[in-house]
């Protein structure tokens, strides 16, 4: 798995993720979040809170 992207076009910055990180990997940037790629360990609690299905795990 590969760590999670937010997609910023669907991004609404409700911090739903940023909250769930249990690593702190997820921050806001302006008018979306991103993820250190360097500090996710794809969890996937990050996308079980959006809600708008901005984040996303790929299986690599």
């Amino acid at each position: 798995m590969t760590p999670a992207r937010i997609e910023r076009a669907r991004c609404v910055t409700c911090r739903r993720c940023v909250a769930a990180c249990p690593e702190g990997a997820i921050s806001v940037d302006g008018d979306a979040c991103v993820v250190d790629r360097g500090r996710c360990v794809a969890c996937g609690r990050c996308a079980a809170a959006c809600r708008t299905d901005a984040v996303r795990l790929v299986w690599a």
